[in-house]
């Protein structure tokens, strides 16, 4: 009999054990308390197991039987957790997740250079070293950093010095990336930066020279705001804006350099710079931007020089007028009316002017040619730029520019600007259509040759055969040169059948030199009109010009008008208001 009983014991541990193997692989994840009470429910069906067994046990194997029960329970529990073969009821509870983990990604997008480098893409998004750090003075920014990030160094205190590695790669400084550096004194750019984005050294209270790069072209807001010690910069000169405040509280500033091509300069960018002195051009925003705000302000040295060249040029040319014709062909009407081109016709020099707004009727100036004294002014009827006026066959050819999209000429006999009286609106005769523009022309006896001025290599200029038909004037073309860009005015004088000497005025700018050309040329067989023979440096401004018979060139200047001589910001620096008559000769 306990013989019997102790073989069905052991063989219902074997049962337990068999159960909770094939269970382990199946609940790995069930919880220590779900074991201990499957655990429990395992023993007790040991204990109502195999027909009651427990019934039958006598007293003496009570003992016995409970501690091998507690064993089989005991390493139930450390294994796993027995279920019953069969399926089991469905949970309603939700299934749980996997809790956050926080470790350190195995890869990063960034690399640290020299310990305290943070960089992303090229571009320095962190310092890492501490900006409480007195030993740490000089820092010096690795080769392949394209970009210093907004505030990197934002007050790094006690960081004096910055350098760049020789083949840096930098182009661009990142908003306030080095501002409130209050110990900063030394930093010099490569010279492959583009960008120093708003308030990037704004505080670098011991900031002493300052180098702009020159691809730099824009100084942001507020970016050398409260350099207090800052003596020196040296500005790009291809700066084209500067923003607000961006030189404001630099108290130490001596002098800066506002170059030609800074055209925008923004409110309140030089306050309480006591000792500053600005530099500037003529006809520049900074001197406009200077005057406007009570600033101090000289020239250039260079413009000074500049200025000094263009004043000999304007004495050695004077010279050249005899002193009895210096005072004469007073042109009249500056304060409204440009002039243009001029002529010689029976008696008479005349002079083309339009209104400077072309908001009133175009003008002839007329003179006697001989004593330089003003006649009348004759009122054309209508309102054009009228670049050039021509004596053709006794005829005067006014070209018309900017009245109608076809290039014109208007012919008025002779008899007719005589008959005129002062003031009064004279009639064209009538109107030619032209196969180019007349913004400079002149007849040589055969050929009315007339051309376009323009600021570009490949403007030209027309030869037209004229003949008269039934008492008008015929133009035909017949040859088409290129001309240099921006020529106002031209003679030309017959040398033999088909030989020409071409005289072109060139001029641009109000403090631009003006140059004389003189070309010389076989009809028959030249191309184009060659390279110019002799070049004369004249004063600023010329625009028409005419030769007498006599061999005096008569020259007229547009600097004297209103136009460009009425705003002290942007003026003619040299300012010539008679037609000037000089031997040719002498040029």
């Amino acid at each position: 009999m306990r013989y019997n009983r102790m073989k069905k014991t052991a063989m219902l541990l074997a049962v337990v054990l068999l159960i909770t193997t094939i269970v382990s692989g199946q609940e790995s994840s069930v919880s220590a308390a779900e074991r201990k009470t499957i655990s429990a429910t395992g023993i007790e069906a040991e204990a109502v197991s195999g027909e009651n067994v427990s019934e039958e046990l006598t007293k003496d194997h009570t003992s016995e039987t409970a501690s091998t029960d507690i064993e089989a329970s005991e390493t139930t529990d450390e294994t796993s957790t027995p279920e019953e073969p069969t399926t089991q009821e469905p949970t309603t509870e939700p299934p749980t997740t996997e809790p956050p983990t926080t470790e350190e990604p195995t890869t990063v997008d960034y690399v640290i250079l020299d310990g305290v480098y943070k960089v992303k893409n090229n571009v320095l998004i962190e310092y890492l070293g501490s900006k409480k750090d007195k030993s740490t003075t000089t820092l010096k920014i690795p080769a392949s950093i394209t970009k210093i990030d907004s505030n990197v160094f934002e007050e790094c205190k006690y960081i004096e010095k910055v350098t760049f590695d020789s083949k840096s790669k930098l182009t661009e400084i990142g908003n306030y990336a080095f501002k409130k550096c209050s110990a900063l004194k030394t930093i010099k750019l490569p010279s492959t930066v583009t960008k120093i984005g708003k308030h990037a050294f704004y505080g670098c209270k011991k900031l002493q020279s300052f180098v702009i790069p020159d691809n730099v072209t824009v100084i942001k807001k507020s970016t050398f705001f409260n350099c207090e010690s800052l003596t020196k910069v040296t500005m790009s000169k291809n700066v084209k804006t500067i923003e607000k405040y961006a030189f404001k509280n630099c108290t130490a500033l001596a002098k800066l350099t506002i170059y030609k091509k800074t055209t925008s300069i923004g409110a309140n960018v030089f306050d309480n710079d006591k000792n500053l002195v600005l530099l500037v051009y003529a006809n520049s925003k900074g001197k406009a931007y200077a005057r406007k705000n009570n600033l101090k302000w000289e020239y250039t040295a260079s413009e000074i020089k500049r200025r000094a060249e263009n004043e000999k040029i304007y004495q050695n040319f004077i010279r050249l007028i005899k002193t009895k014709d210096r005072n004469k062909f007073a042109l009249k009407n500056l304060t409204d009316y440009v002039p243009q081109g001029t002529c010689i016709i029976g008696n008479y020099l005349v002079v083309s002017m339009y209104h400077k707004k072309l908001q009133k009727k175009s003008i002839l100036l007329v003179y006697n040619k001989s004593t330089g004294a003003y006649i009348k002014t004759v009122v054309l009827p209508s309102k054009d730029h009228v670049g050039s006026v021509t004596n053709v066959k006794g005829r005067l050819v006014v070209g018309l520019n900017n009245v109608s999209s076809k290039n014109r000429a208007a012919v008025i006999s002779e008899s007719r600007l005589k008959k005129i009286k002062n003031g009064n609106t004279i009639k064209y005769n009538y109107v030619r259509i032209l196969s180019g523009s007349a913004d400079f022309a002149s007849f040589d006896g055969s050929y009315f040759w007339a051309g376009k001025s323009a600021n570009i290599s490949n403007a030209t200029m027309q030869g037209y055969k004229v003949k008269i038909k039934k008492k008008k004037l015929i133009f035909t073309k017949k040859y088409s040169y290129y001309v240099p860009k921006n020529v106002q005015g031209m003679a030309v004088k017959k040398v033999s059948k088909n030989k020409r000497q071409f005289i072109l005025s060139q001029s641009y700018g109000r403090i631009n030199n003006s140059s004389l050309y003189t070309y010389s040329i076989n009809l028959k067989k030249a191309k184009s009109i060659g390279t110019a023979k002799t070049t004369k440096t004249l004063p600023s401004m010329l625009e028409g010009i005419t030769l007498n018979k006599k061999g005096y060139l008569f020259m007229v200047f547009e600097s004297g008008a209103g136009l460009y001589c009425g705003d002290p910001d942007n003026t003619s620096e040299i300012q010539i208001d008679n037609v000037c008559r000089i031997k040719n000769s002498l040029l």
